[in-house]
């Protein structure tokens, strides 16, 4: 008999064990006979153990007669996972432009190098024409369309988002002759929104989501959020968000978390209260996205492990209550809690990705982007860095490399230094672009700490402070 190395023993509270099965998605308690026959297999695969044992282990997965049948089941369900990738709705992220009224320190197109600075009419056509193009051959169910920048509603460009909502209702009538769906998603700064009012008010019913950053209190926002001339953009954001609280456009609030306003969550809170933002039934709530440092520029960002850590500290002083917060930035964090929501058999594998991970590309496997130098990229994050362009939408629309060429082919069983990870079918390798940016290949791997993920989500749930996780972007 073979025991699997794809197990983590987690130790409740109580003293009590679990095993988790991190191939088959099962999980069982233990005794020390279960912890003590688990040994003497990995020690001796043809070591007797108790029947009762020996049956509580081959019902859920954890020994095979041979490691080749172990493989087998591998190749099987990295099989399925890549065709479940397939179905997933697309998401075409228009960075409609280059153009922001702030210089935020952690912005992560900060470094790239811009020639243009915002889509023309043409341009436009041509990315919808595009979308249009790419949702037929896919054969997808839906798509989300995400404008985005740069900022895109500066004053300068009211006249191309015009121009974009107008294309954006042509390109829904005309899906809804085939049954294409689309929905539509807008990020801001909020600085100049109060400007496009009487805009909002006229497109409300065509935004299903707008989304405004705030990182913290006045003093901690005005430090990283700020204007060419160094002055600081709270107040300008916050009434921007009152003006779409008002209008009752959809919003959500966005805290771009890292290092120096993490501890600042719990005024986030207070603000929602005093303000009465959770009042309007347009509130949709908050949610807290890590800052990343795929580029090494960024000094205070944090893993996603380190966050939680510190996010579990403050619940644990009772500073926050998880239930304010929407944690669906966090890739490994939804991959443990479907891996759990699977365990329960409250999913499907089959109907979404819940169970196995093989590319650790998260949602963006089905991703596009477009710029404004008329490229199209694989991912938001790639966008502008043209060594990463998988295409062109002008003058026509042309793709030089598939997407299921484009780092959605790596799989972590390929990857040398995951292959003995007992997570790996839950973090997938990690993003292959940070791997790119960061280690100088794909095949390189930003390693995220996956197994210490999982241990803090059982000790929240064990707490009775699991975190919420509800998906907006990719839904």
């Amino acid at each position: 008999m073979y025991f699997t190395k794809y197990f983590i023993e987690h130790t409740k509270k109580s003293g009590d064990k679990r095993l988790l099965n991190t191939l088959t998605g099962e999980i069982i308690d233990i005794s020390e006979k279960h912890i003590e026959a688990m040994k003497k297999l990995q020690e001796n695969n043809s070591f007797p153990i108790d029947p009762d044992i020996e049956n509580d282990f081959k019902r859920k997965g954890f020994i095979y007669e041979s490691v080749n049948k172990e493989l087998e089941l591998v190749e099987n369900m990295a099989n399925e996972a890549f065709n479940s990738m397939k179905k997933r709705p697309l998401t075409f992220f228009v960075h409609i432009s280059n153009n922001c009224n702030l210089n935020c320190d952690y912005c992560n197109y900060a470094s790239i190098e811009h020639t243009h600075d915002v889509m023309t009419q043409e341009d436009i056509d041509k990315v919808f024409l595009a979308i249009e193009k790419i949702y037929t051959e896919n054969d997808a169910e839906k798509a989300t369309i995400v404008l985005f920048g740069g900022e895109p509603f500066v004053k300068e460009n009211y006249g191309i988002i015009e121009y974009f909502m107008e294309g954006y209702r042509a390109l829904v009538e005309n899906g809804s002759k085939t049954e294409k769906r689309y929905s539509l998603l807008a990020f801001s700064n909020g600085v100049d929104l109060p400007y496009y009012k009487e805009f909002l008010e006229v497109n409300k019913r065509n935004i299903d989501y707008l989304f405004v950053t705030l990182n913290g209190p006045k003093e901690i926002h005005n430090k990283s959020r700020v204007f060419s001339d160094g002055s600081g953009s709270f107040d300008y954001t916050v009434e921007g968000i009152n003006t779409l609280i008002n209008l009752s456009i959809p919003m959500w609030l966005v805290v771009n978390t890292d290092r120096k306003n993490i501890q600042y969550l719990p005024f986030i809170s207070r603000i929602i209260s005093e303000k009465e933002w959770d009042k309007k039934t347009s509130f949709m709530g908050c949610c807290v996205s890590r800052v990343k440092n795929r580029y090494m520029t960024v000094e205070n960002s944090m893993t996603e492990d380190q966050m939680i850590e510190e996010i579990m500290s403050m619940v644990a002083d009772n500073k926050i209550q998880t239930n304010k917060f929407n944690f669906e930035d966090m890739r490994l964090l939804k991959n443990v809690m479907n891996f759990f929501d699977f365990s329960d058999k409250k999913t499907k594998f089959g109907e979404e990705d819940v169970r196995q991970h093989i590319t650790g590309c998260g949602n963006r496997s089905n991703q596009y982007s477009f710029t404004v130098d008329g490229h199209i990229y694989p991912c938001s994050p790639a966008a502008g860095n043209t060594k990463y362009a998988i295409g062109r939408y002008k003058p026509e629309i042309e793709i030089k490399i598939p997407k299921e060429k484009c780092w959605n082919s790596r799989s972590v069983l390929e990857l040398e230094s995951c292959r003995q990870c007992k997570a790996l079918f839950i973090c997938g390798g990690g993003c292959a672009f940070e791997a790119t940016e960061r280690n100088g290949s794909e095949y390189v791997p930003v390693c995220p700490n996956t197994e210490k993920i999982i241990h803090a989500y059982l000790d929240s749930i064990e707490n009775n402070t699991g975190l919420i996780h509800r998906e907006t972007v990719y839904k």
